[in-house]
C-alpha cells in the first residue's frame, strides 16, 4: 500500500478569510497535488462560491460538529427536581404536578415519606421529610385523571433525562419529547399508592 504526504492548511479555519469554523458550519475541503505529494486546505462556502480553487483533485464538502451540551449528572437533576418542587409549592397552583413530583422524590430517595395524616376537614395529606435539606413538608393528595397523569410524566421524564424544565413546552410543540416508554422510567404510578393514604 502506498503512503501519500500530504500537508495540511491550518485545520479548523478557511485558507482564504483565515476565520475559525463555527460549530454546525458547513465548509469544503479540497486536495490538490503538489511537487512529490499533496495538499490540502479548507475553505468556508463564500469563499469556496466567490472563488473556487482551480483542478483540485478532489472535493468534499464538511460540517464542524456541534458543540455538546455537557451531561447533567445525576445531582443536577436531583436538584432540578427539588427546585421544580419548591416553585410548585410556592405558586400553589398544580397541586396534582406536585403531588406526582412528591412521589418521584419519594422513589429517588430524596425525601422520605413519613405517616400520613388527616387533617380536621378530612383532607388526606402526605408529610415528607427531606433528609438532604432536614426539613418536613406537608402534601395535599390530589390524584390526577389518567391522562393528566400521563402528561406529568411526560415531563418529569424529559427532565430525567437530564433536559432542562422550561423547554419542554417548546420541546412538546416541535415533538422532541415522545411519551415516555413505561420500560425506560419507572415513574410513580397513583394506582399503587397504598389505601392509608
Amino acid at each position: 500500500m502506498k503512503e501519500y504526504n500530504i500537508q495540511q492548511s491550518r485545520v479548523g479555519e478557511c485558507c482564504v478569510t483565515h476565520r475559525a469554523f463555527a460549530p454546525g458550519e458547513n465548509y469544503y475541503v479540497a486536495l490538490f497535488e503538489t511537487n512529490g505529494g499533496y495538499s490540502r486546505k479548507e475553505y468556508c462556502v463564500e469563499a469556496w462560491r466567490n472563488n473556487p480553487p482551480e483542478n483540485p483533485v478532489a472535493v468534499w464538502k464538511c460540517r464542524v460538529p456541534e458543540a455538546k451540551k455537557p451531561k447533567k449528572t445525576l445531582q443536577s437533576i436531583n436538584e432540578t427536581l427539588l427546585n421544580m418542587f419548591d416553585e410548585l409549592r410556592e405558586k400553589q397552583d398544580d397541586n396534582e404536578k406536585l403531588f406526582i413530583l412528591a412521589l418521584l422524590l419519594t422513589r429517588r430517595r430524596l425525601m422520605r415519606l413519613e405517616d400520613p395524616t388527616f387533617e380536621e376537614k378530612s383532607s388526606r395529606t402526605l408529610v415528607l421529610y427531606s433528609p438532604q435539606r432536614d426539613e418536613s413538608y406537608q402534601i395535599e393528595t390530589a390524584l390526577p385523571s389518567q391522562n393528566r397523569q400521563i402528561e406529568i410524566q411526560n415531563e418529569l421524564a424529559f427532565i430525567l433525562r437530564g433536559n432542562d424544565p422550561k423547554d419542554f413546552c417548546a420541546a412538546q410543540e416541535h415533538e422532541e419529547s415522545p411519551s415516555i416508554n413505561p420500560d425506560e422510567f419507572e415513574l410513580p404510578d397513583i394506582i399503587e399508592l397504598p389505601n392509608e393514604i
